[in-house]
């Protein structure tokens, strides 16, 4: 850059690193090509409110501890005014405060109660009511924020569709092969229309099939067979009769037990008087 372009060097910076700021800016949008980037992106959007109220409310203190500091008695070089004590609080606030200046404050009490008192509200409290916020806020929006990235995408395909070319997209209509019938299982042929997606076969294992199949014709004047379980109830209300009969069967097996303990209790209870009496009797007799 010669010489006659240094005063407007700072201003030529500036606007290069704001305009390198408006281009990366403007890739995100390449976030709707994949949902969950997306939704990131716009949850990231809805919390940033809490973000400016917590940034508020810290400035708020800066400005609150550095009046304070300044007012007091005991100086100290780094709390001698308003705006030096401003500074101090705001590098307090993100770390950048040296250490060593902390141990100089030690014959300043007042002033060292005051960082103490600042770094408690801001640094632990208000670090953590903004995390708190943010997940509530990230937890409420997820699934909502979802949706919409969907919606997006397919608002970002309907558009860009009339710009694609007849015959490109009939080849990925072709490509598609969606008048092909595909198969739910080895040599079980399904219906065509669909896109098949292959999976290992023991992670949805079934018991029963659910797909119920009739041989024919399709004419509506041959109707199909009516299925057997249709016809004598569904397959649960024959279950539920079948536990009904097993209870009732269980009551009666335990009642015939009950009352053949009582009888033999009773005659137990019988048999041990007479023997009692018999030996009375025996007794006396001698």
């Amino acid at each position: 850059m010669g010489p006659a372009a240094r005063d407007v060097r700072d201003v030529y910076a500036f606007l290069s690193m704001l305009a390198m700021f408006c281009y990366f800016a403007l890739l995100v949008d390449f976030s709707a090509l994949f949902v969950r980037c997306s939704a990131f992106v716009m949850i990231s959007g809805q919390v940033l409110p809490e973000l400016v109220l917590m940034l508020g409310a810290v400035f708020y203190l800066i400005l609150v501890f550095g009046c304070a500091t300044s007012a007091s008695s005991e100086k100290s070089s780094d709390f001698s005014n308003i705006a030096q004590s401003a500074l101090s609080f705001f590098q307090i606030s993100i770390g950048m405060y040296p250490a060593e200046n902390f141990h100089s404050l030690k014959e300043s009490r007042w002033i060292m109660v005051m960082c103490v008192g600042f770094t408690v509200l801001v640094v632990i409290f208000l670090s953590n009511v903004l995390i708190a916020q943010i997940i509530g806020a990230y937890s409420s929006l997820y699934d909502r924020m979802l949706g919409l990235a969907r919606l997006n995408r397919m608002a970002i395909i309907c558009d860009s569709m009339p710009a694609v070319r007849r015959s490109r997209f009939r080849r990925f209509v072709e490509a598609l092969r969606l008048d092909e019938r595909m198969e739910f299982g080895e040599g079980d042929v399904g219906l065509p229309g669909c896109i098949q997606i292959l999976e290992p076969g023991n992670l949805n294992p079934t018991n029963q099939d659910a797909i119920m199949r009739f041989g024919g014709s399709t004419s509506p004047k041959m109707p199909w067979p009516e299925d057997e379980e249709d016809a004598s109830g569904s397959l649960a209300e024959r279950l539920d009769n079948l536990t009904k009969i097993w209870k009732k069967a269980m009551r009666r097996i335990e009642k015939k037990r009950d009352k053949g303990g009582r009888r033999d209790g009773s005659s137990s209870v019988s048999e041990s008087r007479s023997r009692s009496s018999s030996s009375v009797n025996s007794d006396s007799s001698q």
